[in-house]
């Protein structure tokens, strides 16, 4: 997950503070500083007068800081606070508030020369809740030894999308997944898959909702096929298995199955009449 750090800050690489590092980088910050102030003072007037030289003055700002957006500084109001330390490192540099061990805590922002970064509500060194954001995935809730632990939400680079419950950062509780190719997932999470009661919705049309195990269908369940098929029935392993009953455009089938397939003993129901066979109606 690119850089993480447990404990204290990167075993205390951050304490080196803006008073002790090198003059450049100093000048560098108090810059950086004294622009950020400037633009925010011009910009409830350029608001009014030109929003076009307002966004690019804001990206111009945004380029030289490295924030992902400048919502980010007024929301934290990082700038406004007393107890406000910017703490760098060769790779790393930590803007926010910190605790008398000279560890994050409360609002504030790191940012990796990676371009990745973290930002929100930190205690002791460690975030506790806001947004990780590295190699084009988003992670964003409560966190716990910089895992999702909780709620929270991510988003991956190739678009797949999960809202709900973590635990040490693996799917879990209840929540809602959508992947890459638009299928919908929404139930009981546990070790990252579907367990217990959930939903599937299909791009293809295919519709799901039944019992999981290890996200495969698995005990009772309804399918629906997009031909306007439906079973209605016991699952196994992702197949229809045991006593079930599916409804085509010939009729009603209601029987066993095994393994995916009309097994033993059934009866079909058409246009009135019933009629018993044995391992399938349907040739």
């Amino acid at each position: 997950m690119g850089n993480q750090c447990k404990g204290q800050y990167c075993d205390n690489e951050y304490r080196e503070e803006v008073s002790h590092t090198p003059l450049d980088i100093f000048n560098k910050i108090v810059k950086i500083q004294a622009i950020i102030r400037g633009f925010l003072s011009r910009r409830q007037k350029l608001i009014l007068k030109n929003n076009k030289q307002l966004l690019m003055e804001e990206r111009r700002i945004l380029k030289k800081f490295g924030f992902h957006k400048l919502e980010h500084i007024l929301t934290y109001k990082i700038l406004r606070k007393k107890n406000i330390k910017i703490i760098v490192q060769d790779t790393q540099a930590y803007v926010g508030e910190i605790n008398s061990q000279n560890q994050p805590h409360g609002i504030g922002r790191i940012v990796y020369s990676n371009n990745s970064y973290k930002e929100g509500e930190y205690q002791n060194g460690e975030l506790r809740k806001g947004i990780y954001y590295f190699n084009d995935v988003i992670l964003q809730g409560q966190f716990q030894n910089n895992l999702l632990h909780g709620r929270g939400r991510t988003k991956f680079k190739d678009g797949t999308t999960y809202e709900g419950g973590f635990e040490r950062g693996i799917r879990s509780g209840y929540g809602k997944l959508i992947d890459i190719n638009g299928n919908i997932f929404e139930g009981q999470f546990k070790n990252g898959l579907l367990n217990g009661d959930g939903e599937f919705v299909g791009k293809d049309g295919r519709y799901y909702n039944g019992e999981w195990l290890n996200g495969k269908y698995h005990g009772r369940g309804e399918l629906l096929f997009p031909d306007g098929q439906k079973y209605i029935g016991e699952f196994e392993n992702h197949r229809r298995h045991g006593f079930g009953q599916q409804i085509t455009q010939h009729g009603q089938y209601v029987g066993t199955w095994k393994n995916g397939k009309q097994y033993g003993e059934g009866q079909l129901l058409f246009n009135g009449q019933q009629i018993k066979c044995i391992n399938g109606c349907y040739k």
